[in-house]
Order: C-alpha cells, then sequence, then structure tokens
C-alpha cells in the first residue's frame, strides 16, 4: 500500500498584502513539493491573510479563478501536486462574497471547491455562509457531530502529514 505525503504549509501571511502572500505560498508549495508532498494544504485566507477585511476592504475580491489564485494552477501542474488553496471568491451570478478552498489537481485543473459552512460573525462578516463541492474529498470546517462529514470514496491510503515552513 502506498502512503500519501502530505503539507500543511506552516506560514505567516500579512492581513491585506496580497502580492507578498502570494510569494509566500508560492515559495511554501515549492519547498513542500520538494519535500515530496503529494497534496499541500493552506492555510486559511493565505492569499489575502486571514484579517483583511478591516485595512483592504471587499473591492478586490474577484470571481476565481483571479489573478491572485489563477497562477497557482499552473504552479500545481508544473509541480504535479493537488492543492488546497484557500482564497477569498465572488460568486460570478449571485454576487456573494466567500470564504473558500480550491481543490487544484496536479493536471492544474479545478477539482472542487469548498465554501466555509460556518462563518465567524465580526471577522468573517463580509463573507456568506456556503457549500461544499469536493466529491470525496473531506475538508474541516468547524467539525461538530452533526457537521462531520465521513470519507466516501473508500480508497483512503495511509497518509504522512509534514509541517512545510516557507522562508
Amino acid at each position: 500500500m502506498t502512503v500519501l505525503r502530505i503539507a500543511l504549509l506552516r506560514i505567516a501571511p500579512r492581513a491585506g498584502d496580497l502580492a507578498y502572500n502570494c510569494r509566500l505560498v508560492e515559495s511554501g508549495v515549492i519547498a513542500a513539493a520538494a519535500e515530496g508532498a503529494e497534496w499541500i494544504v493552506t492555510p486559511e485566507l493565505c492569499l489575502s491573510g486571514y484579517e483583511f477585511s478591516p485595512g483592504l476592504g471587499t473591492d478586490w475580491i474577484e470571481t476565481s479563478p483571479d489573478r491572485h489564485a489563477e497562477p497557482f494552477l499552473h504552479l500545481s501542474r508544473r509541480l504535479g501536486v493537488t492543492l488546497f488553496l484557500s482564497h477569498a471568491e465572488k460568486d460570478p451570478e449571485t454576487r456573494k462574497l466567500y470564504n473558500s478552498t480550491f481543490v487544484i489537481g496536479g493536471n492544474g485543473r479545478l477539482l472542487g471547491e469548498h465554501r466555509k459552512l460556518a462563518v465567524i460573525p465580526g471577522i468573517e462578516a463580509w463573507s456568506s455562509p456556503g457549500f461544499m463541492r469536493c466529491g470525496d474529498v473531506l475538508l474541516l470546517d468547524r467539525v461538530t457531530p452533526h457537521r462531520s462529514l465521513p470519507v466516501a470514496s473508500g480508497h483512503a491510503r495511509p497518509a504522512v502529514v509534514m509541517w512545510v515552513k516557507a522562508i
């Protein structure tokens, strides 16, 4: 049985500094891939910084993949890794804003997305409660007994989880 190598990026994005954060996440993804990670998971709202709203506002949020997220589709394809990229997005039809995680395959294609279900009042007031479109992928969103999600595929592999810090 093969082992799935998962990297959790341990980075410190700067609130509202999209250019810096994009470089930081890129560095972390490259480092994790170099260590043999097959799946790479970013922190919540890693491209904008979690508390971006007070300084940056929300006018910059676009439909996805936007100019900030698009390069990560190409990076995932180049490195052959699956990337779980957390980023703010605007729904093209409703124009609502979401705190989302995009699952980008090693082929550079968007495999699914998760829009945060349990929005935190106050700091996440800009975001609408979302939904999940990720197939058999399990994403934790304030897991409680009524919200825990089973992994349905039956094709689970043992996993090695590593922390990767970008410098």
